[in-house]
């Protein structure tokens, strides 16, 4: 199921939904008048982020803060079975529980196979981490919990009467910060840097060592206006290739397949033995394994690959269009020769997320005027801060 059928899904019976609930919520509420203080620590945190595993690498911070904070509660992440093993090797939850969306019948029927599993939770909290969804919000209702966090925002304005603590969601904060404010509600007082168990920074491998360049140029069929136009790409491809001794690796999904192949065979076959398409080659653990053990630096949109290299420590040149990157990550937190951000903030963006449809109509110029010879002057900027 696509992204888009499932928005809409969330939107139209989601308002059905909402005011049935909305008046069950209030009468129980004042007849159980259960007691929501956080002074008594939870047995379980049940913490919901059904779509984005980038948002995901970026509340891994908080999630580690929780773990410190109620060392003896069990932490359980409800996602979706696309973004489960993607965030597994964080080793930050005790379970992970998949949803099967590819199909609607199939959603439900795991939806409401947790759903039943979480009755049986006793002291159970949730920390409902998507922003705009009112279906999240009912099954966090529907689990019954004594606790349950998540954001305040006037299109969702009804959380205030479904949610026992909400956060005001701050568009213009970086959503790290948003995510940290939501983790002071829950109790948690000091926040520090996470990373992967399974790649120490310390132990990477000399990236002049390693043999590839990673370029990405895909991401969601939510925000397709975040892509660099073909000609973009392919001339960043070429340019690449003849400044640099590096392979380069083209990555995606198994659907990017048949792009990035399309865009090998534009080159020369001498080029195209410099190239490889690795969309749909790796699960995720091993993704991430090539990355940290083969990439000299990641040149990616805006998609969870940059957030990847954050992670693990691997240089990275993001490129950003219709978001704003200051909203997904603290401008302070960057270290200047080793990440760079390109962003030309134009008048309309950023869109995403604001705006149902871009205000271009898809003729994202705030991609489309992004001068490849930035691209290529971040990738130089960073080449004497790599580790030799």
């Amino acid at each position: 199921m696509k992204v888009k059928t499932q928005q809409l899904i969330d939107r139209s019976l989601g308002k059905i939904l909402i005011g049935i609930n909305l008046f069950a919520a209030r009468i129980l509420g004042m007849v159980l008048k259960r007691n929501h203080s956080i002074q008594h620590p939870p047995n379980t945190i049940l913490i919901i982020k059904i779509l984005g595993l980038g948002s995901l690498m970026l509340a891994a911070d908080i999630i580690a803060a929780l773990r410190i904070k109620y060392p003896n509660a069990k932490l359980i992440l409800l996602t979706s079975a696309k973004v489960a093993p993607g965030i597994k090797p964080l080793k930050l939850f005790d379970e992970i529980w998949s949803l099967e969306d590819q199909k609607i019948n199939s959603l439900i029927i795991s939806l409401t196979q947790y759903l039943f599993k979480s009755w049986k939770l006793k002291n159970l909290w949730v920390l409902d981490l998507e922003v705009y969804s009112k279906l999240t919000t009912l099954y966090s209702l529907w689990t019954c919990a004594i606790n349950r966090f998540g954001f305040q925002l006037n299109v969702v304005n009804f959380r205030n009467r479904i949610n026992t603590h909400n956060v005001f969601f701050n568009s213009f904060l970086p959503v790290e910060e948003n995510y940290a404010q939501l983790a002071y509600c829950m109790g948690v007082e000091n926040i520090v840097p996470s990373g992967f168990p399974a790649f120490p920074r310390s132990g990477r491998i000399k990236e002049k060592e390693k043999d590839y360049l990673l370029i990405n140029n895909t991401c969601s069929d939510l925000a397709l206006t975040r892509k660099l136009t073909k000609d973009q790409y392919t001339s960043v491809i070429h340019k690449l290739l003849e400044l640099y001794p590096w392979k380069i690796a083209l990555s995606g999904a198994i659907s990017d397949f048949e792009e990035n192949e399309i865009v090998i065979k534009s080159f020369s076959n001498s080029q195209q033995a410099r190239l490889r398409n690795i969309s749909g080659e790796f699960d995720l653990p091993e993704f991430y394994d090539f990355i940290y053990h083969h990439c000299v630096m990641v040149i990616s949109i805006d998609s969870s690959p940059v957030h990847i290299a954050r992670k693990l420590g691997v240089p990275f040149v993001s490129i950003w269009g219709p978001v704003n990157p200051w909203q997904m990550m603290r401008k302070e937190s960057l270290i200047p020769e080793r990440e760079k951000v390109i962003y030309y903030a134009l008048h309309c963006s950023p869109c995403v997320h604001l705006s149902i449809s871009p205000p271009c109509n898809g003729n994202n110029i705030c991609i489309k005027e992004i001068d490849q010879n930035q691209i290529l002057n971040s990738v130089a900027q960073i080449i004497p801060a790599l580790h030799s």
